[in-house]
């Protein structure tokens, strides 16, 4: 609205308004541009959304797929680890819980030099005490610098995923926490099915 006064209000090459319906075509330049502003924002934020949205359905299908064709436990932990860390920017870790006895194995992380340790272990059985019999999937944060996920199927509580920010997080984001929340019951039913397998087999 400025060129706009410039070049065709007079006096022209000023930006001085001498005219009283100059200053109300200017006004309404403004408003209208105030206007455009908020919808293109609202737009871009929407947009934002959607893309996040499509990448979150992407993760979900691709670990979907990996599980679909796993054929032991190491399998499925690997899939599910790599697809938290991949959605997260985290390290991850899997810690199953060893048949018979419901002792914890040890953890398997993403990537590889991913500082798991004995307090891994700790924060896995901890997020299974915590599960309790509800078998409640949300993410748990212990005192041990993890996030947890506990895999549970019905009774069984077959291990545990865990996330290490590399900046601790006090609360994780809503959609993380979600998208967290499905991989991991995912998980949990692709351990249930080659459990069933290998009991079916013995």
């Amino acid at each position: 609205f400025l060129a706009y006064n410039f070049f065709f209000f007079h006096p022209r090459y000023t930006l001085y308004i001498a005219a009283g319906s100059g200053v109300v075509t200017v006004a309404t330049f403004l408003v209208v541009a105030l206007i455009c502003g908020r919808l293109a924002n609202r737009l871009h934020v929407q947009l934002l959304e959607v893309q996040a949205a499509n990448a979150r359905t992407g993760a979900l299908m691709a670990l979907s797929q990996q599980l679909a064709v796993a054929v032991s436990e190491a399998d499925i932990g690997a899939a599910a680890t790599r697809a938290l860390c991949l959605v997260s920017g985290a390290d991850a870790a899997f810690v199953s819980v060893q048949e018979p006895g419901g002792l914890l194995g040890e953890p398997r992380a993403v990537p590889e030099d991913a500082p798991v340790d004995a307090l891994t272990r700790m924060a896995a059985k901890a997020c299974l005490d915590a599960a309790g019999d509800s078998g409640e999937a949300r993410p748990m944060r212990m005192d041990f610098g993890w996030w947890c996920l506990p895999l549970v199927a019905g009774e069984q509580r077959l291990g545990v995923l865990c996330l290490c920010f590399a900046q601790p997080l006090s609360v994780l984001p809503a959609s993380l926490s979600s998208l967290a929340q499905l991989m991991s019951r995912s998980a949990a039913e692709a351990l249930a099915r080659v459990r069933l397998a290998r009991e079916l087999e013995a």
